[in-house]
């Protein structure tokens, strides 16, 4: 494992590394308020959230630009997190998306190349 995803080596204040498994259990308990809210207070039917990164499905792009601000000020004021605007983007649902090791399009999910190559490294040893 590279040191500096290792919990021994982690930093003082900075929380447990990426890929830690505290750090997935400590996602789930701290974004679940999040996860409730946008299910139930926004009625959004396909969501998905993997850690910090989600994915919303609307088929009106229009009202999808209208959840961002009231998303943003949620994560603001109830998590003190924030929507990074440079990986946030808009698509037409049929060209996927990439997210945990894979691409995923309607009724279909690929593995990444990245995620491949890594899977054959580990094999051959």
């Amino acid at each position: 494992m590279p040191k500096d995803k290792s919990l021994f080596a982690a930093k003082t204040g900075y929380g447990p590394p990426i890929g830690n498994l505290m750090s997935q259990v400590f996602a789930k308990v701290y974004m679940s308020g999040f996860d409730h809210f946008i299910k139930h207070n926004l009625d959004v039917k396909y969501y998905g959230r993997y850690i910090d990164d989600f994915v919303l499905v609307y088929t009106n792009k229009a009202y999808s630009k209208t959840l961002i601000p009231i998303i943003s000020k949620f994560l603001k004021t109830e998590l003190h997190s924030k929507l990074p605007p440079k990986k946030m983007y808009l698509q037409y649902y049929s060209k996927g998306v990439s997210d945990v090791g894979g691409f995923i399009k309607p009724n279909r999910i690929y593995v990444n190349n990245p995620t491949k190559g890594n899977f054959h490294e580990a094999t051959q040893k």
